[in-house]
């Protein structure tokens, strides 16, 4: 056999073992989904089906939704009420069991999409159908309010009175800045994790924003009138002394928490402090 001949099917072996891994790797999922409106309802109430979203070579075990209000939700199949039939963007964050992810955000004419097929409503919200997360890894640090630790748990409202909690987001990277619309260092901050929602939601973060405003309703007004509508809020009521402030540590507005896909703080501190490159490496 020539030496040439060698050569040839040296590189085809190479090749095939290429191919070979490349084929047994983790296919990501495909998010799609279609808005409804609700039959019978008097105002903006939305149903969001994920059904038609697919997983080649598994399944797919957590969907996310984030309404464009500053609301998020769950579930293959939810219902959100929108304060008016407008056009928003909704965003849903497929995740399968082999730890991939898609995500697709669509621009929706509230006013414009049809009702909602009797069968699928029908469902009642009880036995919406809910896939089981998988076994997500979760840090084993102990619980604290720096780098290296794990992020302490929290519950907070969102616009629409629904609990959100921190475990929620588990798998995805969380950025969380503490927040108030009359602080101007918070001013200063928004167009930069503006600009980190956009170019990395897809790749799996999540900018969520703990309103310290008296009321929440202050804040989606300043951050609406400026076209900044990708981040999930959540509300801390007082005492700031007994709850999320506390627990974390806070020491002044603007300060954020960068944690993770397992729970654990990577970076904490005043956001002029954090660097893109330090969320790209949790990507």
């Amino acid at each position: 056999m020539t030496k040439r001949r060698i050569l040839v099917l040296t590189a085809a072996a190479v090749l095939l073992t290429t191919v070979g891994f490349n084929v047994s790797a983790n296919t990501p999922p495909v998010a799609s989904f279609t808005a409804y409106r609700v039959r019978g309802a008097d105002d903006a109430e939305i149903l969001l089906d994920a059904s038609a979203s697919t997983d080649d070579d598994g399944q797919i075990v957590n969907y996310q939704w984030v309404f464009g209000d500053g609301a998020t939700g769950s579930g293959i199949m939810t219902t959100h009420t929108y304060a008016s039939f407008e056009p928003v963007n909704i965003t849903l964050l497929t995740s399968d069991d082999g730890g991939s992810w898609h995500l697709v955000t669509k621009t929706i004419d509230l006013s414009l999409i049809p009702l909602a097929p009797e069968q699928s409503q029908a469902t009642t919200e009880s036995n919406l159908a809910v896939e089981t997360p998988a076994q997500l890894p979760v840090t084993t640090a102990p619980v604290g309010n720096s780098a290296g630790y794990r992020a302490p748990e929290f519950e907070l409202s969102d616009p629409s009175g629904e609990l959100v909690k921190l475990s929620d987001f588990l798998g995805h990277v969380v950025l969380v800045e503490f927040w108030k619309s009359t602080c101007g260092g918070c001013q200063a901050s928004t167009p930069i994790l503006d600009a980190y929602s956009k170019n990395y939601t897809e790749r799996g973060l999540v900018v969520v924003l703990i309103v310290l405003d008296l009321h929440l309703l202050t804040a989606q007004h300043y951050l609406n009138d400026r076209g900044y509508t990708n981040f999930v809020l959540l509300h801390e009521t007082l005492p700031y002394t007994a709850g999320t402030l506390a627990s974390y540590g806070v020491p002044g507005t603007p300060h954020a928490i960068l944690i993770d896909r397992t729970g654990e703080i990577a970076f904490a501190g005043h956001p002029t402090s954090m660097r893109g490159t330090q969320i790209e490496a949790l990507l």
